[in-house]
C-alpha cells in the first residue's frame, strides 16, 4: 500500500490528525506535487484548521492553477459571521503629495451610484496638505479608512500593499490619487464579476485627459479565457486600475505589488493574470480618467534619472516566481514579451549617462530569450517596432544605438506623440502640449502651463491667429541649448513667463544656468520677450539674491511685457530695464473660456446655500500674503450682525498656517463652505454663480487672475485699491475698492445691508461688466507693439464683405462629446450623422457645425 493511498484511506476514517501527518510526509518528500498539498488542505480543514488548510490551498493552485478544489476553498472562504455587515467592495487609493486633486479623486469615488464600498486612504508621508483633505472626508463618511504613514515608503507598492492587508470587500480596486472615475465606473464592475462569478472584471479602457484634451484608450477584445490561444492570460492593459479583483484570492496567493522604487505593478499584473481564472469584460465601460498632465509620474522620473536597478529587480523577482510555481511555457513566453516591451520603453527615456550601461544588460537579456516566441507574439498583437529593436538591441552596435536613441528623445521631446506608453505606466507629461503650427515663423514659450493655466491658451491662440505664425510652448526643464538649436529654422522669438520657475534663489550659482541659456538664444538671432507676471515673488525667502537674478537676466531681454501702467513703473524702477523696451499688454478677459452653463439655483443647490444667504466668494491659490486671515476676521464680524451669510473658500492651499485657520473657522461656524484643491475649470462656475460678490482680501498685489475670471462670470469684486486693480476696476463700476481691510469689512457689511433692504439688485445694476470685458478682448490686446512690431508683414488682411446677401438665415449646431455623464461616447458621432442626413438638402441657409472636443480624428474627417 503506498503512503498516498493509506492516507486517502485515513481521510475516508475521518481520522483527520492521521491523514495529515501521512500528507505532511509526502508533501515534504514532493515539493512540487499539488495533489499533496490540496489533500493535505482538505484534512486540516476537517479539523478546523482553516488559516493553515489556506496555506496548503494556496501552494496547490501555485503548482498547478487548475486545481479546481483549491481554487474553490479559496475563493469562498468567508465565514458567514464574516460576511455579515462587510462592503461588497474594497477600494486603495495611496496618497503622496498629492493635495491638488486628491479632494476631487476621493469625492469621486465617495460620489459613486454604487454604495457598498469601503475607501482605504494610504497617505503615504505626505508633507503637503493630503493629510488635512482625507481627514475632513473621513468625518463626513464613515466608510473612509485612514491608513497614515508618518515618513514615507520611498515606492509606490507598499501603501498599495498596505490597503490589501485590511481589506475586507470580496473584490479590491485601485484607484491613484491623482486620477478620479465616473459615477457608474465600480458599480458597473462589480456588477459584471457578480453576475459571471468572475475572479477578475476588465474595464474597455479609460480616459486619458491631457489639459482640456480627452482621448479614450479603447482594449482590443483579448482572447484572455480562451485555453487554445497563444494570447490566453495575455491583455495588453499592464496596470492594476482599471480592473477589479477577488480579494480572498489575491491574499491568499501573495499577489502583492513590488516595493522597488518603480515597475512595482510587474509582478502583481502576472500573477493576477495567470492565478484569476474566471475573467470577466465589461467592453463599453470607459469611466476610469487618467490625468495625464499631472505633476510627473514618479515611475518615469525614478526611470529617468537612475540606471533603472529596479526595472532589473522587478522582472528577477518574477523570474523566481515563474521557477517555484512552474508555471507553463505558454505564459513564461508571454512574461518574455512584456519584458521586452518595458526595457524598450525604458530606453526611450533613460538618461543618456546611464543609456550605454542599461543598454549593455538588457542586451544580456535579450540572448536568453527566444527570437521565434518574440516574432510570433509581435505577428498576434501587430506590434511589429517591437522585433525591429529587439534585433538591433540584439546585434547592433552600443554606441550607435546610444546615438540614435539621444536623436530619437530629442525629436520626442520636440514633437508630441500624445500617447500612453505601451506597458501602461505613467509617463510625465509631454515636452509641450500647446503648438500652433502655421506657415510663418512664430513664438517659442516657457514654460508650458497651458494645461492648468489658460492665459496662455488664450494669448498664444490669438496671437497665432492675428499674425499666422507659428506658437509651441515647452516645459522649463525643454529651456536648454538643445531644443532652442534645434528650434531655429521655426521660430524667431523665445517668450518667458513666470521667471522664479528657472532659478533657485536659495544658493548664488542659482541663476546660471538661465543666464547662459538666455545668453546662447541670443547669439542664434532670437529676440527675447518677457511678461513680468510678478516684479519679483511674493514670499521670497531671498530677496536681495533674486532681485540681483531678475536684474541681470532683463539685459538679454528685447522687450519686456507688463499689465499696466503701474507695473511699468516698477519694472523700470525696480529691475532698472529701460523705459522703452517696456510694453503695457493687459491682462485679457477670461469671458467665454470657462464652461457657463449653470444659473444660479442650480449652483447653490449643488453648494447647499439657501436662496435668502448673502455669500461671500475666495476663489485662488492660497498663501499668507493671499489674506485669507483678514477675510475670516470681516467675516466673523459680519457673522455677528447677519446670520443670513454665507463663505465660500475654493482653492489650493500652499502654506499650513492658513489651512489651520480655515479649518478652525470652519469648524466653528458651519456657514463656511471651504473646498480645498485644484478646482477644474467646468467646477469653476459652480462657486461663481452660487456666490453674490467676490472678495480679494490681498495684502500684496500685482493682478488678479481671480478678479478678471470674477468679471467674466459678471461677479462684483471688493478689492484693495493698490497694484493694477485701480486700472481694471473703477469703484461702483465692477465692484469696490478698499484702503485697508477695516473699510473691506465695511464694505462686506454694506453689501449684505443692501442684499437684506432689497437693494442689492439696483446696486448691482449700475454694475459693467460688459465693456470691461469687450475691451479686454485677446484679440484687441495682442494687436499692438511689440507684437505688431515682431510680426508687422506677417498680419491677416480682412476680405471684402459681399454686397449681397447670399444666405436668407444660418443653422448653427454644436455637437460635441463633452458631456460623458449624459451619452456614451459614439452618440455625438450618431448626432452628428442624423444632422448631416435631415439638414443637408436645406436650401437659402449657411450651415455652421461647431464640433467641440471631437476625439475621432478620422470621423472629424469625415
Amino acid at each position: 500500500m503506498t503512503n498516498l493511498v493509506k492516507a486517502n484511506q485515513l481521510f475516508r476514517k475521518r481520522e483527520y490528525a492521521a491523514a495529515v501527518e501521512v500528507y505532511s510526509e509526502l508533501a515534504e518528500k514532493e515539493k512540487d506535487f499539488y495533489l499533496y498539498f490540496e489533500n493535505l488542505g482538505l484534512a486540516r480543514k476537517a479539523m478546523g484548521r482553516h488559516s493553515e488548510s489556506l496555506q496548503d490551498f494556496a501552494r496547490a493552485l501555485e503548482l498547478n492553477p487548475g486545481a479546481n478544489r483549491s481554487y474553490y476553498e479559496l475563493k469562498h472562504y468567508r465565514s458567514e459571521s464574516e460576511d455579515r455587515g462587510l462592503p461588497e467592495l474594497s477600494i486603495i487609493v495611496p496618497v503622496h503629495n498629492t493635495e491638488k486633486y486628491l479632494s476631487k479623486c476621493l469625492c469621486s469615488i465617495l460620489d459613486q451610484n454604487y454604495k457598498d464600498f469601503e475607501l482605504i486612504v494610504v497617505n503615504d508621508g505626505s508633507t503637503d496638505q493630503s493629510i488635512a483633505i482625507i481627514n475632513k472626508l473621513m468625518k463626513k463618511d464613515e466608510r473612509v479608512i485612514l491608513i497614515n504613514n508618518k515618513s514615507a515608503s520611498g515606492n509606490p507598492g507598499t501603501p498599495r500593499n498596505q490597503g490589501i492587508a485590511i481589506a475586507r470587500g470580496r473584490y479590491l480596486g485601485f484607484v491613484d490619487s491623482d486620477d478620479w472615475i465616473d459615477p457608474d465606473y465600480f458599480g458597473s464592475l462589480v456588477s459584471e464579476a457578480n453576475a459571471r462569478d468572475a475572479d477578475i472584471v476588465f474595464a474597455g479602457g479609460f480616459r486619458n485627459h491631457k489639459g482640456n484634451e480627452v482621448d479614450v484608450k479603447k482594449y482590443v477584445k483579448s482572447p484572455f479565457n480562451d485555453k487554445d490561444s497563444s494570447l490566453y492570460k495575455y491583455h495588453e492593459s499592464f496596470m492594476i486600475w482599471d480592473k477589479i479583483y477577488n480579494t480572498a484570492l489575491v491574499r491568499a496567493l501573495n499577489i502583492r505589488l513590488g516595493e522597488t522604487r518603480a515597475a512595482v505593478d510587474v509582478p502583481f499584473i502576472f500573477k493576477a493574470y495567470y492565478y484569476l481564472r474566471n475573467a470577466a469584460f465589461c467592453d463599453e465601460m470607459f469611466g476610469y480618467n487618467y490625468r495625464r498632465d499631472a505633476d510627473g509620474s514618479v515611475t518615469v522620473k525614478h526611470r529617468k534619472s537612475s540606471g533603472c536597478d529596479f526595472e532589473f529587480k522587478a522582472y528577477e523577482a518574477v523570474k523566481e516566481w515563474v521557477d517555484k510555481c512552474k508555471v507553463s511555457r505558454q505564459y513564461r513566453d508571454i512574461v518574455d514579451f512584456r519584458m521586452v516591451n518595458s526595457y524598450i520603453y525604458t530606453l526611450g527615456i533613460i538618461d543618456s549617462a546611464m543609456r550605454v550601461d542599461f543598454l549593455e544588460k538588457v542586451r544580456k537579456q535579450f540572448r536568453l530569450i527566444d527570437r521565434k516566441s518574440i516574432e510570433h507574439f509581435v505577428c498576434l498583437t501587430k506590434k511589429k517596432h517591437v522585433l525591429d529593436k529587439f534585433e538591433k538591441i540584439l546585434k547592433g552596435d552600443i554606441k550607435t544605438i546610444t546615438k540614435q536613441q539621444e536623436c530619437q528623445t530629442l525629436e520626442r521631446d520636440l514633437k508630441p506623440d500624445g500617447k500612453v506608453a505601451h506597458n501602461g505606466k505613467k509617463e510625465d507629461s509631454d515636452s509641450f502640449s500647446f503648438n500652433i503650427n502655421a506657415s510663418n515663423k512664430g513664438i517659442l514659450f516657457f514654460p508650458d502651463w497651458s494645461h492648468t493655466n489658460p492665459y496662455q491658451k488664450l494669448l498664444y491662440s490669438s496671437l497665432a491667429d492675428r499674425f499666422k505664425i507659428r506658437i509651441r510652448g515647452y516645459k522649463k526643464e525643454l529651456f536648454n541649448k538643445n531644443v532652442l538649436k534645434a528650434c531655429r529654422d521655426e521660430f524667431d522669438v523665445i517668450h518667458i513667463h513666470w521667471l522664479h520657475a528657472f532659478m533657485d534663489i536659495s544658493k548664488d550659482s542659482g541663476a546660471d544656468d538661465l543666464l547662459g541659456t538666455l545668453e546662447y538664444a541670443k547669439k542664434l538671432g532670437y529676440q527675447i520677450v518677457y511678461t513680468a507676471h510678478n516684479i519679483i515673488s511674493h514670499d521670497s525667502d531671498h530677496f536681495e539674491r533674486e532681485l540681483r537674478f531678475r536684474r541681470k537676466a532683463q539685459s538679454y531681454y528685447d522687450y519686456i511685457l507688463v499689465h499696466g501702467e503701474y507695473a511699468k513703473k516698477r519694472v523700470v524702477k525696480e529691475i532698472g530695464a529701460p523705459s522703452d523696451k517696456v510694453y503695457v499688454l493687459p491682462h485679457g478677459s477670461y469671458e467665454g473660456y470657462y464652461p457657463d452653463f449653470i444659473d444660479r439655483n442650480a449652483a447653490r443647490e449643488i453648494l447647499g446655500i439657501k436662496e435668502s444667504d448673502f455669500t461671500f466668494l475666495f476663489f485662488g491659490n492660497i498663501k499668507e500674503y493671499k489674506g485669507v486671515d483678514e477675510l475670516l476676521k470681516a467675516y466673523d464680524l459680519v457673522r455677528m450682525k447677519h446670520a443670513n451669510v454665507r463663505l465660500i473658500i475654493a482653492g489650493r492651499v500652499f502654506d499650513k498656517k492658513s489651512e489651520a485657520l480655515i479649518e478652525s473657522a470652519c469648524d466653528n461656524d458651519k456657514s463656511i463652505i471651504y473646498k480645498p484643491g485644484f478646482i477644474e475649470e467646468k467646477e469653476a462656475q459652480n462657486y461663481f454663480r452660487a456666490c453674490d460678490i467676490t472678495v480679494l482680501p490681498y495684502k500684496k498685489i500685482l493682478t488678479s487672475g481671480a478678479a478678471l475670471l470674477s468679471f467674466s462670470f459678471h461677479v462684483p469684486v471688493i478689492a484693495p485699491d493698490s497694484g493694477l486693480i485701480p486700472e481694471i476696476l473703477k469703484d461702483g463700476k465692477q465692484g469696490f475698492l478698499y484702503r485697508d481691510h477695516l473699510e473691506m469689512t465695511r464694505l462686506m457689511l454694506r453689501c449684505v445691508r443692501y442684499f437684506n433692504d432689497d437693494e442689492w439688485s439696483k446696486v448691482r445694476s449700475r454694475f459693467d461688466f460688459i465693456k470691461l470685458n469687450d475691451s479686454l478682448r485677446w484679440s484687441n490686446i495682442v494687436y499692438r507693439k511689440p507684437f505688431t512690431s515682431l510680426f508687422a508683414d506677417q498680419g491677416f488682411k480682412a476680405q471684402d464683405k459681399s454686397e449681397s446677401a447670399s444666405y436668407k438665415y444660418a443653422i448653427i449646431r454644436i455637437l460635441g462629446n463633452d458631456l460623458p455623464f449624459r451619452h456614451d461616447v459614439d452618440q455625438t458621432y450618431r448626432n452628428l450623422e442624423f444632422t448631416l442626413k435631415n439638414e443637408a438638402s436645406f436650401k437659402g441657409a449657411c450651415k455652421i457645425w461647431v464640433l467641440n472636443r471631437i476625439i475621432d480624428k478620422g470621423k472629424k474627417k469625415s
